[in-house]
This record gives structure tokens, C-alpha cells and sequence, in this order.
């Protein structure tokens, strides 16, 4: 089993990377210097015996957000990057807290979920969700 241990430092240490098992997105000034930073990525990955599927491999532009991993991504003009949740699964948290609630379930569960949908949201820039989510289990 090969780690791309070496990649990830390779690529941290130059630029934002947010990586989920085998999938991995760079945040690049530049196409120019997306394609220069690709061939030395490709190059390391070969040598460290990492495939890499050139297929599914993009220099994309970021014009409004990219998804990845049930997170929007969105690049502001000052270059900082939100991470803002992608409204189904705010929804789906809701419907299953307002479900639990109707069923008398014991607070202790309901806290529960609410304490592990509290940590995927510490992810991220989601400030107003908290705020919405507290709102919604002091009624």
C-alpha cells in the first residue's frame, strides 16, 4: 500500500489542499501554475508508485463555488476560502431532529445527534447553521 504522505507535504507546503481518502483538491493562483504544479505532482506519484487517474484529474476555474464531499467551496475576492454545507444535508439534520422530537425520543439522544452534526459543522464557515440548529432545539 503506497501513502501519499510525500505528496500531501509536497502540495501543503505550497499551497491550501483539502483531501478526503483518495481525492484531493489544490487552490492555484493560475492555470499556468496548476499545470507546472500538476507535472511535479505527477512526477512524485510515479515515483512513489502512486497511480494517478489522469481522467478524472482537472484544472478547473473556481466562478461561483466547487462541490466536494458535501461542502461548497467558495473562493472570496480577498482569496479567503469558505466552507459552506450543501443545503440538503442541513435538511435532512433538521427533518431528523424535528422527527426525533415528535417521537418523544430522550433528549440525551436528541443532544447526541445534535453534538455530532455540531462537529461536522465546526468543518466549516457555518456560523448562521449553528445559530439556526440551537434555535431549533431550544424549542
Amino acid at each position: 500500500m503506497k501513502l501519499p504522505n510525500q505528496l500531501d507535504h509536497f502540495i501543503a507546503n505550497q499551497y491550501p489542499i483539502v483531501r478526503f481518502m483518495d481525492d484531493s483538491i489544490f487552490l492555484i493562483n493560475t492555470k499556468e501554475e496548476g499545470k507546472i504544479i500538476l507535472n511535479h505532482y505527477q512526477k512524485l506519484a510515479e515515483k512513489l508508485g502512486i497511480i494517478m487517474n489522469l481522467k478524472k484529474t482537472k484544472i478547473i476555474r473556481i466562478e461561483k463555488f466547487i462541490l466536494f464531499c458535501k461542502w461548497n467551496y467558495v473562493v472570496l475576492n480577498s482569496g479567503k476560502v469558505l466552507m459552506i454545507p450543501v443545503r440538503d444535508t442541513i435538511y435532512r439534520q433538521r427533518t431528523k431532529i424535528n422527527k426525533m422530537k415528535q417521537k418523544n425520543i430522550d433528549k440525551i439522544e436528541i443532544l447526541q445527534t445534535k453534538t455530532c452534526f455540531q462537529s461536522y459543522l465546526d468543518l466549516g464557515n457555518t456560523y448562521y447553521h449553528q445559530k439556526y440548529l440551537n434555535q431549533l432545539l431550544s424549542k
